[in-house]
This record gives C-alpha cells, structure tokens and sequence, in this order.
C-alpha cells in the first residue's frame, strides 16, 4: 500500500507546483511575450502601424446667442456632433539603438471623415463660435509690458478695419482640418514688423497664422508629433515604453520647472507587464503637453476577460493652492489666473494662444466655471477619460480618452470688441478618442483565461484525490500493520 502513500505525495507535489504557479506562469508569460517590442514580432509590426481603428469624435458647440454676447449676454452653447473621423498612425524614420535599449521614430496621423458614424452630420455643418485668433492674440497682446501698449492700438485699428467679431462662423472641415482665412492677422504681422521687432522678446507672432489659415487641427492630418525616443525594454524591462527624449531633448521647453518639465511615464499606448493591482501609472500625454497620472480603479471582467479599469487622477488637474505640485504649470506670473481646478492652460506650448484644456463639459472643474455658460451638462459616464488593460500582458483592451478645448471670454483692455463681453469660459470643442483591442486579442485573452479557470478548477480536483489517496494510503497501512501486529500475538499465545 506504500506506492499509494507516495503517488498521492507525487500527484501533491506536481498540483501544488503546476496548480499554484507552473502553468499561470507559462500563461502569463506568453501574455508577457506577445507585448515583447523587437524586429520581426506581430507587436513590432502593430507598433509599425496600429492594426486597431480608433475612431476620433468631434463634437462642436455652437454658440446660440452670437449678437447677445457681444453686448453682455451670459454665453449659451448646444453641442453639435459627433463629427467621427478614422484616425490611422503609423511610425517612420524608426531607429535602434541596441547599446542603449532605445527605439526612436516619428508618428504620423492622418484622419478621414465617417459620414455614417457622424449621425447624418456633414462637414458642411455651419459652427458658431468665439473668433479663437481674434480673442487669442488680443490676450497675448495684453500681456505684453505697458511701454509696448501701442501693439494693442495697432491691433485693435487692423482688426476693425477688418470687420472683426466677437464670434465667426464657418463650416466643420475649416473649424478643424481645413481651416479658415485668417489674412488680416498675416497682413498685421507683415506690416507692423517695427513694432513686433520693438516688443522683441516680450511678444512672439504665431507661425500658426502665418499661411493665412487657421484650424483647431488644422496642419495635423498627415502630420506628426516630432521626433520620439522611448526605451525598447530588452535590457531594461522594468523601463518598457519608458519616454526617454523628444525632439533630442529629455526635458519640455514648455513649463517653469523641471519637475513640470520631465518625460515621466510611458507613451499611452504601452504598458509594462505584469501590472499590479492598486498602482498608478504614468503617461506622456501629447493634448496636454505633459504627463498624466492614471489611478488604479478595480479589476473587472471585460467581455469575459480579466482587465484593470484606470482613470485620470483628478489632482493633477487641481489649482497650485490647492495642489502645490502644479504650480509650475501655471503660465502667468500672477498665480491668481491659475485658481480653478480641473482647467489646465495650454499657451506655453500654443505659440502663446490661451487656450485651456478640461474635461469635457468641465467636469471636474469649479463649479464656478459652469455658472458663466448655459448649455452643459457634465456626466461621467459620457465625459470621464478611462481605459482598460490586461494585467498580464499590458495591453489595451478598451479605452476612451476625451478632453475640451475652451478660451477665457472678458473685456480686453484697448479692445472695444471686447468691451462689454461678459466674463466667462466658453467650450470650443470636445474630443473623443476610441481604442479597442482587436477581435483576434479578445479572443486570444478569452481562451487563456478559460484555461486559467480550468486550471483553477482541475486543480482542487487534483488536491482533493491526492489527499484522498495519502489518506487511504495511511489507512491502508495503518490497518496492515495493526493485522500484523494482531496476527503476531495471536502466534505467541
């Protein structure tokens, strides 16, 4: 009965080992591997050139009351969209540096418009909305030192010239790729170079107007991001997708620190596997030239898959009082301009034009800023930036990443334009940026997770029998051994 004894120890052993390790550990290593970056794999050929759509929706606010603002009225919006663009990236000009485990590369993007996603919306929508040039360079011009005032009396004489309002009006494809004529700013530009050249440093033109046109995305379809350089992850694993430089530099030019400054994190769309419940993650994150912070939600079972649902830490966004970290990502030298949560300013890294960039709808912004305008309505569900990944191999499986742009409505000293306006934070546009795994991901990740819970399963199956089997096993000898020991007294008596 001794063989029971020490097959029920070896079936034991083998369960323990394979049950409560062996075979998780060959699973969650081929997950490891398929997010491997190197020459030849299918994750180097997806990272060449993103196999998954993602789809890009615009969604526009139309300004309803135009003429009323310009005389005080509190601004009204209704949101107009979504304008849904396929959005395909590829990466050029890729270089390996094996001695430093970097790769470097150029992104590309390049957008075509889904009339059928876009419900029965065309690019030919007419928008109403803030003269983003007109209010953009006027705040620029204010900022500049009182002995310099006299660019704001030149500008405000051009612009007056030139019939310019408060708000514009033009159609989606010039309000975003397109975009719109902007001449009297390049003739300002042109023709007032005495006294740009006396302002000097203290006032910049943006090259952005410089070809007559502007658009909220306008020069980015078929563009890039500039030159990237992130860490490969074959000799330092720990650093996968790590952002190492940008444009040969390894800090920002934007902001006034170096902390604000520094490449923390990875780029967004890699993930150093295995991730860990309950820890942060860090991206670059190109919108908000900086990085974000993800926050670990909870664990959660996506289409009959294991994933880890992460949100945007809501204190990166929070003011320098009450987050001392941000303060120097607050452009001003006076601080107070920089008082809201939840709005981030953008001008540093914007050629100088104010933009501020939020959640849409300005969730998560002070209360205060939904006061200034009618027409929002903040949800979480539809405005909350998320994703979802696999904890083993890192890898996105859904994601939704959405951010507004939006600019300071007020009076502009030497403006009369701008007079009257009422003061208030007025929604240009919200975006949404889809991403989900592809089918053939899904169903890979759902089979090894049947099989992971079919291990789980046969597991205890196997403990069970190899306990039952010990136990008979002992029993067996225990009782052969009480029979021998019974049968010896008997010979003695």
């Amino acid at each position: 009965m001794t063989p029971l004894i020490g097959g029920g120890t070896v079936l034991l052993a083998l369960t323990a080992a394979l049950g409560w390790g062996g075979v998780s550990m060959i699973i969650n290593g081929q997950l490891r591997q398929s997010a491997r970056l190197f020459n030849g794999s299918d994750t180097w050929r997806n990272f060449k050139e993103n196999p998954n759509p993602i789809y890009r929706s615009f969604y526009l606010f139309n300004i309803e009351n135009a003429d009323g603002i310009a005389t005080g009225e509190k601004p009204k919006v209704k949101e107009r969209g979504p304008y849904v663009y396929l959005e395909r990236q590829w990466k050029e000009d890729i270089s390996i540096d094996k001695e430093n485990d970097t790769i470097g590369f150029r992104q590309y993007r390049s957008y075509e418009f889904q009339p059928e996603m876009s419900t029965g919306n065309t690019e030919e929508d007419m928008i109403t909305m803030l003269n983003m040039p007109l209010l953009g360079l006027a705040k620029m011009i204010q900022e500049v030192p009182e002995a310099n005032r006299r660019l704001m009396a030149s500008f405000s004489d051009k612009m007056s010239g030139a019939a310019e309002k408060v708000t514009v009006q033009h159609p989606v494809r010039e309000l975003l790729f397109e975009g719109f004529g902007v001449r009297p700013y390049q003739e300002f530009a042109e023709g007032k170079s005495e006294i740009l050249s006396e302002v000097g440093g203290d006032f910049i033109f943006p090259e952005t107007f410089m070809d007559g046109r502007f658009g909220l995305f306008e020069k980015k379809n078929f563009s890039d991001d500039g030159i990237w350089e992130i860490t490969g992850g074959r000799k330092r694993n720990s650093a996968y997708g790590a952002m190492e430089k940008i444009n040969a530099m390894d800090t920002l030019p934007y902001w006034k620190d170096d902390t604000c400054n520094a490449l923390n994190g990875t780029v967004p769309t890699m993930f150093q596997p295995p991730l860990k419940a309950g820890r942060a993650m860090q991206t670059f994150e190109i919108e908000y030239c900086r990085s974000r912070t993800f926050e670990y939600e909870k664990e959660e079972m996506l289409r009959g898959v294991q994933s880890f649902r992460y949100l945007f830490k809501k204190e990166d966004m929070f003011s320098p009082e009450k987050n001392p970290d941000n303060w120097c990502f607050c452009p001003y030298e006076d601080a107070s301009k920089c008082n809201l949560n939840g709005i981030g300013h953008l001008a540093p890294c914007m050629e100088g034009l104010p933009f501020l960039i939020s959640a849409p709808h300005f969730l998560d912004a002070d209360p205060s800023v939904l006061e200034t305008v009618e027409g929002l309505a903040p949800d979480v569900e539809k405005h909350g930036t998320y994703m979802y990944l696999s904890p083993p191999a890192g890898i996105i499986l859904e994601a939704r990443k959405r951010y507004q742009l939006s600019m300071e409505l007020g009076p502009v000293p030497g403006m009369s334009v701008f007079s009257s306006v009422h003061k208030s934070y007025v929604p240009l546009m919200w975006v949404e940026e889809a991403t989900d795994a592809a089918k053939t991901k899904f169903t890979l990740f759902k089979f090894l997770s049947g099989l992971q819970q079919i291990v789980d399963m046969v597991r205890w199956g196997f403990l069970g029998a190899s306990i039952v089997i010990i136990v008979v096993g002992v029993f067996a000898v225990a009782t052969r051994r009480n029979s021998l020991k019974s049968d010896k007294i008997t010979l003695i008596q």
